[in-house]
């Protein structure tokens, strides 16, 4: 077995540490940048690797379709969404950004504020 060091951990508590953490593309990243084999050769590495890039490719299949939902559900109205709109959906999808944060650049972009609610 090959220990490297991930994070200032060895690699199997480095890919358990990120897979604590749900951060699963890290772990993709890491481990495609290993010494070739080093991964296949470790069952343990095999499995965070193998889970996490399924987990990955799931999430990125989720984006595309709640994407495509998206811009179905607008065309019906015959509205289309503007490029910015839906790079704004992608990184609320992939956790890049939260909600308020997509409604603020929403409320910046064309001058708008919030107004409080009554009651």
């Amino acid at each position: 077995m090959v220990i490297l060091p991930i994070m200032g951990y060895n690699t199997i508590a480095g890919f358990r540490k990120l897979w604590n953490e749900k951060n699963y593309k890290a772990i993709v990243s890491f481990a495609e940048r290993l010494p070739e084999g080093t991964v296949q050769e470790d069952p343990n590495l095999l499995m965070y690797y193998d889970i996490s890039l399924g987990w990955c490719e799931m999430k990125e299949n989720m984006t595309d379709s709640n994407i495509q939902y998206i811009v179905s559900t607008l065309a019906i109205e015959g509205l289309t969404p503007s490029n910015d709109a839906l790079e704004l959906c992608r990184n609320l999808f992939d956790g890049k950004i939260d909600a308020k944060t997509a409604e603020d650049s929403i409320f910046e972009k064309y001058g708008l504020s919030r107004v409080k609610k009554h009651g």
